[in-house]
């Protein structure tokens, strides 16, 4: 039992390990997913930086070319945009084009505050831009510094940040890949350690349990053929009532034998049983064996008279005992009937020779004797 209940327990903890490991595969999935489509933002909006940057370069040279008079509101408009953007990479602010903030990284951090960073080439390039913007010109100084930046430094920059994300996202990629294969070794090892550890000691178990019940049948089996053999030469049946309150009886085949009669022709109920009683010893035995139950195992024992197969009555001695049901609503009778038919013979031949040496006179009595 305690080897059943602990293979038990082992089988529970391997399935909670598989299931906890089976979750944490999926948790890292949809991980997965959900950290590709951040860098994916992330990359879009650091690549949308590199357009900007040029936009703003271009706009800028058309109001030295005298452009129309929104050309500066345009202007404004393009590096407040590309300001929100730096702010949510480089600061971690919101932006509608992120799914969240950006993720944290030294190489990143070293880009963008570094001295000469990204982040002071970006202030000098907006300052020079909104500058020229707000004053509807821009002076050929100015103008030069900011296609220089456009062109060579901040691009370079730019380019090298959107390269730092797409590593980034390249590198988280890998990790899940080598997590996700070691989640699913980790599964297999422990559908190994069910096996040997669970599954193949419940199964030898399962087998011995089966070499025992098929040893115990052999055994109820040549138990059952020496029982028959011995009631066979005993001339006795066992029975039962299983319940007293209704009529069906239980006859073993060996009552069959004793009776002479056919397995198929053994009685079923009380009324088959009581029809192959004798008239004369009925009430006997519905008074000793079909009366009220009787307590502690009392046995009662009655001698009567069994119609056999030929025909015949001959004699027997049931003897009953009550017991409790299997229920222990109830009681039921159990019985056996041995035959004692030669017995009565003899002690009717013994009773009738003496009376016959009662009744011879007494001279006669003494030649006897």
């Amino acid at each position: 039992m305690n080897k059943s209940r602990n293979s038990l327990r082992l089988y529970l903890l391997g399935l909670a390990l598989i299931a906890l490991l089976t979750t944490t595969g999926h948790e890292l999935i949809e991980r997965v997913i959900r950290q590709n489509g951040v860098y994916g933002s992330v990359i879009n909006l650091a690549g949308r930086q590199r357009m900007l940057s040029q936009r703003i370069a271009l706009t800028a040279h058309t109001l030295d070319d005298g452009a129309a008079s929104d050309t500066g509101a345009r202007l404004n408009a393009l590096v407040d945009e590309m300001s929100r953007a730096h702010d949510a990479l480089a600061n971690g602010n919101d932006h509608p084009m992120l799914l969240r903030a950006a993720p944290n990284d030294p190489r990143l951090d070293a880009l963008y505050s570094g001295v000469g960073g990204l982040s002071d080439t970006m202030d000098d390039f907006l300052s020079i831009a909104r500058r020229a913007a707000n004053a509807g010109d821009i002076e050929p100084a100015d103008l030069e510094v900011l296609m220089q930046l456009s062109d060579d430094t901040l691009l370079s920059q730019l380019e090298q940040a959107v390269s730092t994300y797409e590593t980034m996202a390249g590198e988280s990629a890998r990790r899940a890949a080598l997590t996700s294969t070691l989640l699913w070794l980790a599964t297999l090892l422990m559908l190994v350690l069910e096996w040997f550890l669970i599954f193949r000691p419940q199964h030898r178990f399962g087998q011995a349990a089966m070499r025992k019940i098929r040893e115990q049948k052999d055994e109820i089996a040549a138990e059952q053929a020496r029982y028959e053999l011995a009631a066979d030469a005993a001339s006795f049946g066992v029975w039962e009532q299983p319940d007293i309150a209704l009529p069906r009886l239980v006859l073993t085949p060996t009552f069959a034998t004793a009776l002479g009669l056919e397995p198929d022709a053994l009685p079923r109920d009380r009324g088959g049983f009581l029809k192959r009683i004798h008239p004369e010893d009925i009430d006997a035995v519905c008074s000793t064996l079909f009366g009220p139950p009787k307590h502690n195992r009392e046995q009662s024992s009655v001698e009567h008279r069994f119609l056999c197969g030929d025909g015949t009555y001959r004699y027997f001695l049931t003897v009953g005992e009550h017991r409790p049901s299997f229920d222990n609503n109830s009681y039921r009778l159990v019985a056996y009937s041995i035959d004692i038919h030669d017995r009565k013979t003899a002690e009717a031949l013994s009773q009738d020779y003496q009376a016959r040496i009662e009744a011879l006179p007494i001279s006669a009595k003494r030649a006897v004797g």
